[in-house]
Formats: C-alpha cells, structure tokens, sequence
C-alpha cells in the first residue's frame, strides 16, 4: 500500500517503448499513456494524486525491436 502515486522503474538493455492504463478494480480505465525509453534507467510516475483509497491495477507494455512484454500490477493506495 502506498499514500503517493505509483512510479514505473525500469532497466533497459535497449530503447523501447512503454505504453500503460490504469483499471480500477472493476475494470474502468481511468488513464492511459505512452512514454519512449532509452537504454537505461527510467522512472515514470503515474498520475494519481487525486484517485480515493483503493485497489487498482496497472497494466504495461513494453515493446523493444525484437520482444514485447507485458504485467499487470496491482496497486493499493491508502
């Protein structure tokens, strides 16, 4: 559980592409978007600074050159 918004780390080998929505619970998007990566470190913060305590989820996808990978995340805010 968290009281701040979520923060998307990753580590890639290569640039690539991240695309990722917000569900509530019972599947309503409430946002959705798109970043593009370097090879590296990179941080992205959602926005949920006005969203109510909760349960939610968080659904990515990352797409190199070569592979495309995705998860679902479940994040609970206070």
């Amino acid at each position: 559980p968290s009281l701040e918004a979520p923060t998307l780390r990753l580590l890639t080998e290569e640039n690539a592409s991240l695309s990722w929505k917000l569900f509530t619970i019972d599947g309503r998007e409430l946002s959705a978007s798109q970043a593009i990566l370097g090879k590296g470190i990179s941080e992205i913060t959602l926005p949920a600074a006005t969203l109510s305590s909760g349960i939610y989820l968080i659904e990515t996808q990352l797409t190199t050159a070569d592979n495309t990978f995705s998860q679902t995340i479940k994040w609970v805010k206070q």
